[in-house]
């Protein structure tokens, strides 16, 4: 595979930019050579094996708990999971499920929702809730709940710094 040469008017406008915050070709190419050396050392991904098997005759405990640890107080702490707070939340996929998920082809496919329809033009979009979905505490979960949520979310009042993504 070949890549596309970068252009020279694309490195210069790199270099026009740099220099305007006060970045000269020396210290961009200090930092890009210390990121690419942390890259390297950092991120070996390798396969995960499957999980392993259970002997025979062995049988799981009856009540499993999943822990999850962070990488730091920040994504420990309760509050930080509140997406009027961090839209991204680091604990997301671990506590929330939506009406959406993507596939491994990373197509949107419906989750909590069990069919989605729209009209004709996309303007309204309508999601049908399973009927099996329930809260941890074992109460229903329904379409007020998201509706809900989506509502907060746009509410001035919760401060969202990120409400204008929803506008």
């Amino acid at each position: 595979m070949t890549r596309p040469r970068i252009s020279d008017a694309q490195l210069d406008l790199l270099a026009e930019r740099l220099s305007a915050v006060g970045v000269g070709r020396r210290d961009f190419l200090k930092v890009a050579a210390g990121l690419a050396a942390l890259g390297s050392a950092g991120f070996n991904a390798r396969p995960v094996s499957a999980a392993p098997k259970l002997a025979a005759g062995e049988k799981l405990a009856k009540d499993q708990h999943l822990r999850i640890g962070g990488g730091g107080w920040w994504q420990n702490d309760p509050s930080s999971h509140d997406f009027n707070k961090d839209l991204y939340c680091n604990g997301v996929p671990a506590l929330w499920a939506g009406l959406m998920k993507f596939n491994p082809d990373f197509q949107p496919v419906p989750n909590v929702a069990e069919k989605v329809t729209s009209n004709p033009d996309g303007s309204v979009w309508t999601f049908q809730i399973r009927k099996d979905s329930k809260w941890s505490d074992g109460s229903p979960c329904s379409a007020k709940d998201f509706e809900y949520s989506w509502k907060r979310q746009m509410d001035p009042a919760s401060k969202n710094p990120y409400s204008s993504y929803f506008y």
